[in-house]
């Protein structure tokens, strides 16, 4: 069984633009007919270049469109705060930022926070093709932060300021923004829609990659603070419509979707889970009075990607 999204991408106008280029494409794909350069505009960029996707989904929520972000990014969340409601989840972030101290993790942070006061949602469960295929066979783009340093399998790359340069001995992983707009079941591939043209893949900007490729790819991108699927879900006054096909199922509406991080902890868990989420969440008021003084001073680093979280933190 296979699903195709005619989508249509736009190259990226810099090595610093690939996620306002794929939102774009998103949008475009919706009937929203916002341009590429007042994406650019609008979409906050990073301090060393580069934005993330939890920014791209501020962007989206803000015009109206719904989001729904699956993170694999251990840097910024502990696995056990997916256990936990919006409010403490907001609350961790915080007391985190007490104690690592680095830009990168500031910019992360307040990002994420934006984000969930938006409305957004963050899910956390297991990448595999099942959950590509959930949204891509209702006609559903998904965005993917991700290492394109393993992508494309090339050179890490050198920060020369207006441009980025292979360098295999000097050089760091690079993070990237791509489109997932299809599968292949008896292939195991995904179609990827890519803003950088041309690319490592070849003069065109859609190509094929196997499912494992693709995750593996994506699970790296926890070097550059990306490691992500960001699903922007239609506004409801949007001209798209579902296709209908034997391999489309109806799209669930707003009030069906509920965050991980909202939901009842499943039956199946054992007693012995049941009873630490409960002591988890019965201690949080406790934890966050236990946290006090002033945050220290921030060090400065640099990161730099190809426009996505960013390069290795060097703080």
């Amino acid at each position: 069984m296979e699903a195709r999204i005619n989508l249509q991408i736009e190259a990226q106008p810099d090595d610093s633009t690939c996620g306002p280029t794929s939102l774009q494409a998103v949008y475009d794909y919706y009937g929203d007919d916002i341009g590429l350069e007042r994406v650019i505009r609008e979409v906050p960029r990073l301090e060393n270049g580069g934005t993330l996707a939890v920014l791209l989904g501020c962007h989206a929520l803000e015009r109206g469109y719904r989001a729904v972000s699956y993170t694999y990014d251990l840097r910024v969340f502990d696995p056990t705060w997916f256990m936990l409601g919006k409010d403490l989840l907001l609350e961790k972030l915080a007391m985190q930022l007490t104690y690592k101290l680095s830009p990168r993790m500031a910019e992360a942070t307040d990002a994420y926070q934006r984000y969930l006061r938006l409305g957004g949602e963050i899910r956390y469960q297991d990448l595999h093709g099942g959950l590509l295929r959930k949204y891509l066979k209702r006609g559903i783009p998904v965005l993917a932060g991700l290492s394109s340093t393993y992508l494309y399998g090339s050179a890490r790359e050198l920060d020369f300021g207006d441009r980025l340069v292979h360098d295999d001995v000097r050089g760091e992983p690079s993070g990237h923004f791509v489109v997932l707009s299809g599968y292949d079941i008896k292939g195991r591939s995904v179609t990827v829609a890519d803003p950088l043209s041309p690319n490592p893949m070849g003069q065109s900007q859609f190509y094929e990659v196997g499912i494992s490729h693709l995750i593996n790819a994506i699970m790296l991108g926890i070097v550059t603070y990306d490691a992500n699927l960001l699903v922007i879900l239609p506004r409801e006054d949007s001209k798209f419509r579902e296709p209908v096909g034997r391999s489309q199922t109806p799209l669930r509406r707003k009030t069906d979707i509920a965050p991980v991080s909202d939901r009842a902890p499943r039956e199946q868990a054992s007693p012995r889970i049941r009873r630490e989420q409960a002591l988890i969440q019965a201690s949080q008021a406790d934890r966050v009075k236990q946290v006090g003084g002033k945050k220290k001073k921030r060090t400065s680093g640099k990161v730099r990607s190809r426009g996505s979280g960013g390069g290795s933190d060097k703080t």
